[in-house]
């Protein structure tokens, strides 16, 4: 994967115009054409940051980790109870025209690109990426005194993205955003709750 390269012009333009080309299209019918004819690079210039489409889609994901981690970490700062921080994360798995859009769209591409050389490993990273996310906020969550300190992060961030993963899933499923089974409310519950079980218990 290539280094961090946030703060630069043309990564920027990169990442925007790929993020709004895959709303619009989707991932499949977004191009590596597309891309350089909406952002004005060239084929050189993009692939001095990523060798494929699947690889830029990689970095979106991870920009999109980064970006939620960075409002997690904001509103953690701002609140004193879990309601705040969980609703960050909540509003990260919604699809439609909402946050998680583009990153459950990315995924369910990537998923079906699984046997493609290097596509495995990239999930693995973003993977990977998102458990030592969770386990750090819940982290954070234990050192505030709003979540047990005996909790075991880690396995509990395994938990949730398995949560995560299945949440994103059916939203995409449902197709109109606005008729999923569960929702933003339904996912900060069962956060709240889980995390919370052994005091409220």
């Amino acid at each position: 994967m290539m280094t961090d390269n946030r703060g630069n012009p043309s990564f920027q333009l990169l990442l925007e115009t790929t993020e709004r080309l895959i709303r619009q299209k989707g991932c499949r019918s977004t191009t590596m054409q597309d891309i350089m004819q909406e952002t004005g690079l060239s084929k050189g210039a993009i692939y001095y940051y990523v060798k494929s489409k699947e690889e830029l889609f990689g970095v979106l994901l991870h920009d999109k980790l980064v970006q939620m981690d960075a409002r997690f970490m904001e509103a953690a700062r701002q609140s004193k109870g879990l309601e705040d921080p969980l609703s960050i994360i909540a509003q990260g798995q919604r699809g439609g025209h909402h946050e998680g859009e583009v990153v459950n769209r990315v995924l369910i591409y990537l998923l079906g690109q699984k046997d493609k050389p290097g596509i495995a490993e990239l999930l693995d990273r973003f993977h990977e990426a998102w458990l030592r996310t969770a386990a750090q906020w819940i982290e954070i969550g234990q050192r505030s005194g709003v979540i047990p300190a005996d909790m075991p992060a880690r396995k509990t961030a395994e938990l949730f993205t398995l949560l995560s993963y299945g949440m994103r899933m059916r939203n995409m499923m449902a197709g109109d955003p606005e008729e999923v089974l569960f929702t933003d409310r339904d996912f900060l519950e069962f956060m709240r709750t889980t995390l919370q079980g052994e005091r409220n218990g």
